[in-house]
């Protein structure tokens, strides 16, 4: 009975230890699997930029990226007798573990299929596998200081949720570092982003609601608000395609703004006047990208 008592657990603990493997970040790989080297295709391109463009983020520096392609003979075998990978799924991109040199791809952990442009957002859930697997999470943007003005925050509710009162309280909420929201970072519930001059400030309030206020006035002053209370977002994060998208705590879209494309930088801004915008750079410099036009010339 003890002896079957052991082997019990020593299988109990060697299947633990199968199913939560631990990796170095440089056993981890994105591999962008695409039709043609000589002729990419336009979504082939962007997946490539997209995935490139994943290491600028704060906590993915060490993630690697190769490329393979199915008008090479000994590449396209590869990927469909090691990876699983068919011509129909291209472009494709996937998580792989490297062997014990770190050189060459052993299996797919992980893999997105037909990643057209619509499903570039996608992409950012790979980075998040890696991080996890590499044991290398992806840092959220927490608050560190105290709120600027030592008052409540009266939270903004959407009009067809309003009763009676217009208007509830919430505990002080500590801004983020800056005026601004940096690609691939996380933004989570009861953070803010504040204007260099203190006087607005953009509040992700719990119930999931983004809304931009003006701190000069008593009770603050929402001037524009993303409309999303109590759909369950917990988590906003400005992708490297120029999107701020909002999750629920399932991993569902919950709401975003702006319009898809392949960019190097791009970040979110709390401007000193009032309006909340995303630039990105698109090969001319920086441009707006989207605005919550909630900008006022009110002294």
């Amino acid at each position: 009975m003890k002896l079957f008592l052991r082997a019990a657990l020593f299988l109990g603990l060697l299947s633990l230890a199968w199913c939560a493997p631990g990796y170095r970040p440089g056993q981890l790989m994105l591999l962008v699997i695409g039709a043609s080297a000589s002729h990419p295709g336009v979504d082939q391109q962007a997946l490539l930029q997209r995935v490139q463009a994943l290491r600028s983020s704060p906590g993915l520096s060490g993630l690697k990226v190769a490329t393979m392609h199915f008008d090479r003979p000994r590449e396209a075998s590869f990927a469909r007798q090691v990876l699983g990978v068919s011509a129909g799924q291209l472009p494709c991109v996937c998580l792989v573990e490297l062997d014990a040199a770190e050189v060459r791809p052993l299996r797919s952990l992980y893999s997105w299929a037909s990643v057209t442009g619509a499903r570039l957002a996608e992409v950012d859930k790979m980075a998040d596998q890696w991080a996890q697997l590499a044991n290398a999470p992806v840092p959220l943007m927490t608050p560190q200081a105290p709120p600027p003005v030592q008052q409540q925050v009266s939270v903004y509710q959407a009009p067809e949720q309003q009763a009676a009162a217009n208007w509830t309280t919430a505990a002080p909420v500590a801004p983020l570092e800056s005026d601004r929201l940096l690609a691939g970072v996380n933004m989570p519930v009861n953070t803010w982003l504040r204007s260099p001059n203190g006087r607005y400030g953009c509040l992700f309030q719990q119930g999931g609601n983004l809304v931009v206020y003006r701190f000069d006035r008593s009770p603050y002053q929402p001037m524009w608000n993303s409309m999303t209370d109590s759909r369950g977002g917990v988590n906003m994060r400005l992708s490297n395609d120029g999107v701020l998208r909002m999750f629920s705590g399932a991993h569902q879209l919950v709401w975003e703004a702006g319009d898809p494309g392949a960019f190097s930088h791009c970040y979110l801004r709390m401007q000193d006047d009032g309006n909340l915008v995303i630039y990105r750079e698109n090969g001319n410099g920086m441009s707006v990208a989207w605005a919550s036009n909630s900008n006022q010339s009110t002294p």
